[in-house]
C-alpha cells in the first residue's frame, strides 16, 4: 500500500508540475505518450506477473521458474516493441518519445514480473520500498527536465531510466530469495499465461482508450483534460488494487471453501464502502484542487473527473470480482468480459469521443465498467454464489427476505456488511 501511495502520489505530481511548464499540445504528448506506454507494458508483461503470483503461490522455486522462463520467451516481443516505438516516433515526428517510451515499457514490464515474484510469496515489501524510491526520482527528475526542456520527451526519458536503475537491485534481490531449481516447459507456461496478457491488456486498452481516441479525433485541450482526469481519477484505484494485490495469492494458496469464501466477503465490502467513501470526497475537493494545482487552462477537466470517479467505484469492485474468478480457476469467464467490454467500449468510444470529447471518452469508460460489473456479477452468482449472499441466511431464507418475510431493511443491512 505504501508503495503504492508513493507512486501515485509521484504520478499526480508530475501531472501538476508538466501541466504547468509545458505548452498545452506538448502536454497532450506526454498524456498520449503515457497512456501507451500503460497498454505497452501489459503486453510485454503478458499475463506472466499474474500467472507467478497465481500458480507460484507458496512455492517459490515455481515462482522463480515461471519468471526465468517468461524472460526468454518475452525477449522477441520487447524487440518488437522498441521498433514499433522507434516507427511511431517517425510517424509522429517526434522520434525520441516513441523510443523512450517504449524503453519505459520493457523496463516497466520487467519490475512488474519481479514485483510478482514477491507477491507470490507475499512478500510486499522489495515492491513497495522500489515503488517509493521511483517515485521519488521520477518526480524529481520530471520537475528538472521539464523546467529545462518544455517537452514531453525528456519526461518519458525519466520514466524510462528510473525503472531501468531499479531493475538490477531487483533481480539480486530474488536471485538471493527465491531458487531456480525448476525449470517449466516455456511452450505450458506461455500458453497458462495467454489468457491473463488477453484479458490485462484488453482491460487497460479501455482504461487508456479515451486518451488515445482523442489524441487522434480530438483537440489537444481536451486530450489534456481527459489526462489530467483520467490521471488523477485511475490513480485513486490504489485503494483496491491494494486489496486485490493481497487478496489473489491469499485465494490462491487455498480451496475456494468458507475461509476462502469469508476472506474475499470481507475484501468485497471494505472495497465498496472505501471506494465510497472516498469517491464521495475526491468531487467534493475537486473543483477548488482542479483550479489552485492547476490554474483556469484545465478547468475542463472536471466533469471527466466526477464522471470516471462514478467509474471508480465500480472499477473496485469487480476487481474484487474479478480476482475471486481467477482464484476459482475460471479465467476463461474473466477474459470473455473482459473482450466484451473492450468491443462495447470502442463502441461507445467511437461514438462519444467524437461528439462531446473528454466528457464522452469518461461517459464510455463508466457505461463500459457498468457493463462488466452486470457480467461479473451474473458470473460470480454461478461459480461461488454465496460470495454474494447474505451472512447467514440460507438461499430458501434469502427467498423469504426477498418476499419481505421476517426481516427489516436496516437487519438485511446489517446483515449484508456484517463480514
Amino acid at each position: 500500500m505504501t508503495g503504492d501511495v508513493a507512486a501515485k502520489a509521484a504520478a499526480f505530481a508530475v501531472v501538476v508540475i508538466t501541466a504547468r511548464l509545458l505548452p498545452v499540445t506538448q502536454f497532450a504528448r506526454l498524456g498520449v505518450a503515457l497512456a501507451a506506454l500503460t497498454v505497452a507494458t501489459s503486453v510485454l508483461d503478458a499475463g506472466f506477473s499474474t500467472l507467478i503470483v497465481r500458480d507460484g503461490a507458496g512455492r517459490r522455486s515455481r515462482a522463480m521458474g515461471l519468471l526465468r522462463s517468461s524472460i526468454r520467451i518475452r525477449a522477441p516481443l520487447a524487440a518488437l516493441v522498441l521498433a514499433t516505438g522507434l516507427a511511431a516516433g517517425f510517424v509522429t515526428g517526434d522520434v525520441w518519445l516513441g523510443l523512450l517510451t517504449a524503453a519505459a515499457a520493457v523496463g516497466g514490464a520487467a519490475a512488474l514480473s519481479l514485483a510478482g515474484l514477491f507477491r507470490s510469496s507475499q512478500d510486499l515489501l522489495p515492491e513497495a520500498v522500489q515503488k517509493c524510491v521511483a517515485a521519488g526520482l521520477t518526480l524529481a527528475g520530471a520537475a528538472v527536465v521539464a523546467l529545462a526542456s518544455p517537452s514531453a520527451a525528456p519526461i518519458v526519458g525519466v520514466l524510462a531510466a528510473v525503472l531501468w536503475l531499479s531493475l538490477p537491485i531487483f533481480w539480486v534481490l530474488a536471485r538471493r530469495r527465491f531458487p531456480h531449481e525448476y525449470q517449466p516447459a516455456a511452450l505450458s507456461a506461455m500458453r497458462s499465461a495467454v489468457p491473463f496478457c488477453l484479458m490485462t491488456v484488453a482491460t487497460l486498452l479501455y482504461y487508456r482508450l479515451g486518451t488515445l481516441l482523442l489524441g487522434a479525433f480530438g483537440t489537444p485541450s481536451e486530450t489534456a483534460d481527459y489526462t489530467i482526469a483520467s490521471t488523477i481519477a485511475f490513480g485513486l484505484l490504489l485503494v483496491p488494487n491494494a486489496i486485490t494485490t493481497g487478496l489473489l495469492p491469499r485465494l490462491s494458496a487455498q480451496p475456494i471453501g468458507t475461509d476462502a469464501l469469508r476472506t474475499a466477503r470481507r475484501s468485497l465490502a471494505w472495497t465498496l464502502l472505501l471506494c465510497l467513501g472516498l469517491g464521495a470526497a475526491a468531487a467534493a475537493i475537486a473543483p477548488l484542487t482542479l483550479t489552485y494545482a492547476l490554474g483556469s487552462d484545465y478547468d475542463g477537466a472536471l466533469l471527466p473527473f466526477v464522471i470516471l470517479l462514478a467509474g471508480f467505484v465500480v472499477i473496485g469492485v469487480n476487481g474484487i470480482l474479478g480476482t475471486v474468478l481467477i482464484a476459482s480457476g475460471r479465467t476463461w469467464i474473466l477474459g470473455c468480459q473482459v473482450g466484451a467490454a473492450l468491443v462495447v467500449n470502442l463502441v461507445l468510444g467511437a461514438v462519444l469521443v467524437t461528439r462531446l470529447g473528454a466528457e464522452g471518452a469518461a461517459l464510455a469508460t463508466l457505461a463500459t465498467e457498468v457493463f462488466a460489473l452486470l457480467f461479473l456479477v451474473a458470473a460470480a452468482y454461478r461459480v461461488t454464489p454465496e460470495l454474494l449472499r447474505l451472512k447467514g441466511v440460507s438461499p430458501r431464507r434469502q427467498s423469504s427476505v426477498r418476499g419481505g418475510q421476517g426481516a427489516s431493511p436496516v437487519h438485511d443491512l446489517r446483515q449484508g456488511l456484517e463480514l
